[in-house]
């Protein structure tokens, strides 16, 4: 914050340029300060005449700033006393009337940048979730195109009717003529189809499910009238949809359903949406629970006007593909955020495939390119803890942030092993390079991707015995490993070392040969008993297994594994 001052001299110039009150005055000058165009953003003669007004002002700290159509001289200090920083006003002249148009000029492209900046920071709040996003969005200053803005706009989870408004303005701003009238179309398009929907057509009716235990259909009631079955569903205090389906008689002409093809499966767009030998509902409405449309699918609407806005060709707005800036490395931990669904909350890790998504994004972007909005999403690898396995879903990053809360202590009996860094009584294991040396020591270890931590007491109990007799101490990276941990002189590490924050190296075949004995004991009924694992740590060796094998997995051109403790 600047303190700004105002000298005597500056007052009375200001009283007899501007015709300010002293009050007046002291607003203006903060507002010029604060919003004023700087002299070196200026050019050509307005440049020149303010460099020769002010040259009896120019010493250290002089600012010059123009707003309205005057030119106002500050100089920057410090308050001594306070070290507080301060700017005084020191003068002020006017413009002069063959200098003002190109003063009004650049104030009114500035306000117009700001207008369009404040728009763009507003897009960015309400469509990209992501706060990480954002944050590298703003810091590189990256800008998303109208029809970047209009796909993501389209593809998000606002109501129906509020991404009419949304695309509607950048249709009403655009001078694209090709996008103006896409979305003109689609917007005319969902008007009508929604308007058949709700017609009381004779020979059909309205079925209300509540989505109350979705995914599961719970058929509310069977309504003749759409605006009762409409107002019903509102009242259930869950999202809702409702269906339109034909009272079948005899005489009936029934409409059939429809599919929609792949541009990848089917390059011909006249023909990628085609009817087909079932029939269905004639259209589904879904709703959020204030009775707001979410998204609708119809077949009430001619297929030959369906196929000019439906397709999923990604030459429409609605299926462009849209480069986003990347924030993610691999291996990076994620929560998913903002999608309004199930996923919400969601914990993973940016996969492998990511490692080639530069090379993706020239693809994607080359003139003959195939992909869509969809393939923008970034793979994420995740444990599914019902079924004991990696799997891995599709996210766009925009509903991605990084997961940053340490760990300490977090493991519980159904959680012995697990993928992050615990800062508790842990063993900590990761896949590892190393510089060899007559000397290996901790700096000499550069730690690769996902780590695994376990609990040092299951360790102990469980798995520490196969550790133990898989080691290798001849192995070079073990037999010159060097401490100065409790010797001030250093020593080598002669055997597997517990206790000491030191790290033992294993090679995948032997980390292999660890993991096919758990699982070979995990099957064995008698070898369990023997061993006297019960069902909870037998499910959590399996549990360390895959994840073991997925850290492998993921660095395929590395050999060594650091088990550290």
């Amino acid at each position: 914050m600047v303190r700004i001052d105002i000298t005597k001299h500056a007052y009375d110039r200001m009283k007899e340029r501007l015709g300010l009150s002293k009050k007046a005055a002291t607003r203006m000058a903060e507002i010029a300060y604060a919003e004023g165009i700087k002299h070196g953003d200026t050019n050509g003669r307005l440049y020149k005449y303010i460099a020769a007004q002010a040259y009896a002002y120019m010493k250290k700290g002089y600012c010059l700033k123009i707003y309205g159509e005057a030119v106002y001289c500050f100089i920057n200090g410090k308050d001594e006393e306070t070290d507080e920083k301060t700017s005084s006003l020191v003068t002020v002249w006017v413009i002069p009337q063959n200098l003002k148009n190109q003063v009004l000029g650049m104030q009114k492209k500035r306000r117009k940048k700001q207008s369009m900046d404040k728009e763009y920071e507003a897009f960015l709040n309400k469509y990209i979730p992501s706060a990480d996003m954002r944050a590298k969005i703003l810091e590189i200053g990256y800008q998303f195109s109208v029809w970047n803005r209009a796909a993501i706009i389209w593809n998000s989870d606002v109501p129906l009717l509020e991404k009419h408004e949304e695309i509607q303005r950048i249709a009403d701003g655009t001078s694209d003529s090709e996008l103006k009238e896409q979305i003109l179309e689609r917007i005319a398009y969902d008007h009508d189809a929604l308007r058949i929907f709700t017609d009381l057509s004779e020979g059909c009716v309205y079925a209300l499910n509540s989505h109350e235990f979705t995914p599961e259909d719970d058929i509310a009631g069977y309504y003749e009238d759409y605006a009762l079955a409409l107002e019903e569903g509102c009242k259930l205090g869950f999202e809702f949809s409702i269906e339109k389906h034909q009272i079948i008689k005899k005489e009936t002409v029934r409409i059939k359903g429809r599919s929609i093809s792949s541009p990848i499966i089917e390059p011909d767009e006249s023909k990628q949406i085609e009817e087909m030998d079932y029939y269905s509902a004639l259209a589904e409405v879904e709703y959020d629970k204030q009775g707001r449309i979410l998204s609708y699918w119809s077949n009430e609407i001619p297929k030959e006007r369906e196929i000019k806005v439906n397709t999923l060709s990604n030459n429409r707005f609605e299926n462009k593909f849209v480069v986003f800036p990347i924030v993610f490395e691999k291996n990076e931990k994620i929560r998913v955020v903002g999608t309004n669904s199930n996923s919400d909350g969601f914990i993973g890790w940016i996969n492998r495939g990511f490692w080639g998504y530069e090379e993706f994004i020239k693809k994607a972007t080359a003139e003959d390119a195939i992909e869509d909005y969809s393939d923008a999403a970034r793979p994420i690898d995740y444990w599914d803890e019902d079924r004991l396995t990696w799997d891995h879903d599709h996210i766009l990053p925009i509903y991605l942030e990084r997961v940053s809360e340490e760990l300490c202590n977090s493991f519980d009996e159904d959680h012995q092993a697990i993928i992050g860094h615990d800062f508790g009584g842990a063993v900590w294991i990761q896949v590892v390079e190393i510089s060899i040396s007559d000397r290996i020591l901790s700096r000499d270890i550069k730690e690769i991707g996902k780590e695994i931590s376990i609990n040092k007491v299951f360790f102990d109990r469980v798995l520490k015995s196969l550790f133990v007799k898989a080691f290798d101490p001849n192995m070079v990276e073990n037999k010159n490993r060097y401490t100065y941990a409790f010797s001030e002189e250093g020593r080598y590490l002669t055997c597997f070392e517990e206790d000491i924050l030191e790290s033992n190296f294993f090679t995948y075949e032997q980390i292999e040969k660890v993991l096919d004995t758990i699982e070979d004991c995990v099957r064995d009924g008698a070898k369990r008993i023997e061993e006297r694992i019960g069902g909870k740590d037998a499910i959590q060796l399996v549990t360390f297994a895959a994840h073991m094998r997925r850290l492998m997995a993921e660095n395929p051109d590395l050999k060594l594994i650091s088990v550290l403790s």
